[in-house]
């Protein structure tokens, strides 16, 4: 028989009571550590959804179009801002303390991202019929219907 390299050796093993208690022991700090982050996650996440549970209440047509403002504006720039979180993290633990220019950075960065999504916005009635939309969905479309503005104005400000 063929002797177990050390990978399946210590698969082998039994594992002893120490091992978990050490296990737990690393853990606590760590979930210590990520708990804020997770946090704000699911907050960010229960804003977009909240909104359009309500928008949601008032009829399939109007969903779409909420629906299609956070796509293009909410989700858009949330998934760009939230790259500070690793970001930040890094410089941090590297001792590079500039956390005030990432910020400026970003909020530049995000303030000219906002540019083409309102134009996008501007032109959405026209997009969608050269993509072969129902004339019914352009009521909902994001810079149209009235229910989806307010959530327009949530995604950073970026509503025209």
């Amino acid at each position: 028989m063929q002797k177990p390299n050390l990978d399946e050796q210590l698969l082998l093993e039994p594992v002893e009571r120490s091992d978990h208690v050490a296990v737990l022991e690393e853990a606590k700090p760590l979930l210590r550590l990520a708990g804020p982050l997770a946090e704000g996650g699911i907050l960010r996440s229960a804003l977009q959804l909240v909104s359009v549970m309500f928008v949601g209440h008032l009829g399939e047509l109007l969903l779409a179009g909420a629906s299609l403002a956070n796509l293009t504006g909410l989700s858009l720039l949330v998934g760009m801002s939230s790259s500070l979180d690793t970001l930040c993290g890094q410089a941090f633990g590297a001792r590079q303390y500039h956390l005030g220019f990432y910020k400026q950075r970003a909020m530049v960065l995000l303030a000219l991202a906002c540019v083409p999504i309102a134009l996008v916005w501007a032109r959405t009635a026209k997009i969608l019929l050269l993509l072969g939309q129902d004339e019914t969905i352009l009521i909902s479309a994001p810079t149209r219907g009235g229910s989806s503005r307010p959530l327009s104005r949530t995604s950073l400000s970026c509503a025209t």
